[in-house]
């Protein structure tokens, strides 16, 4: 499990690498923005997707009704944030660049 969350934190530093790079190639410019936010945010869903498996997993370890319901939360946020951007990401790409 924990080796899942750390690769899902792999996921989230290499976007963000990739963000910034984006970002200082492209001068600041508005395509370069709209780039590094899509690279971004593909890499949050990306990395997401990861710590939802690793949260999955932890299910084996849950003994009360309390941390089921916790579990329950952070699942149900982590899902609501994946499908936000995702729908974002999906219209981001549909747009023609400028």
């Amino acid at each position: 499990m924990r080796t899942i969350e750390f690769l899902g934190e792999l996921v989230l530093i290499a976007a963000i690498i990739r963000a910034l790079v984006a970002l200082g190639g492209g001068r600041l410019s508005n395509p370069a923005l709209t780039r590094a936010g899509l690279l971004l945010a593909s890499g949050i869903v990306g990395a997401l997707g990861l710590m939802t498996a690793a949260t999955l997993l932890k299910t084996i370890e849950l003994r009360s009704w309390s941390a089921i319901g916790m579990f329950a939360v952070v699942l149900a946020l982590r899902t609501l944030v994946k499908q936000a951007l995702t729908a974002e990401l999906e219209s981001k790409q549909r747009q023609p660049s400028l």
